[in-house]
């Protein structure tokens, strides 16, 4: 039993983690009340050439990083374009391992649970896809 609930097959257990989003979590009051330039955010290009600078999805300007011509600068708007649009990901994949953390039976497995390798493959399979997008 965790937190009063009572896990029945490996499959629904699955079935939950999968499920998961940081939409299933409760926002704080700031959070709801402002929003940032939609995602998915993106480096401005226009004329061939791309700009050390950083547009949201409605191509509302987000940030200016510098020179075009600076090579740290156009390195900081590929980063903050990567960082912000896995941030969600990123955040569900660690929000979803911490819950099986919680619910792994310790220190025996309990039978009517999944197994601990079932849960931690599904966690594993979360974590690689949100890792792939923030390194693409």
């Amino acid at each position: 039993m965790t937190n009063g609930v009572r896990w029945g097959a490996s499959r629904g257990v699955l079935a939950y983690f999968a499920s998961l989003t940081v939409k299933d979590k409760t926002m704080d009051k700031t959070q709801e009340q402002a929003q940032h330039t939609p995602l998915p955010w993106k480096q401005h290009t226009g004329n061939g050439k791309t700009y050390a600078n950083v547009r949201g999805a409605d191509d509302r300007w987000v940030a200016d990083c510098g020179s075009r011509s600076d090579d740290i600068a156009q390195a900081n708007a590929a980063f903050i374009v990567r960082a912000c649009n896995c941030h969600d990901d990123l955040l569900a994949a660690l929000q979803n391992a911490l819950a099986s953390l919680h619910i792994l039976p310790m220190p025996q497995l309990d039978s009517s649970v999944a197994t601990n390798a079932d849960i931690i493959q599904v966690t594993i399979k979360g974590i690689r896809a949100a890792i792939a997008k923030a390194t693409e």
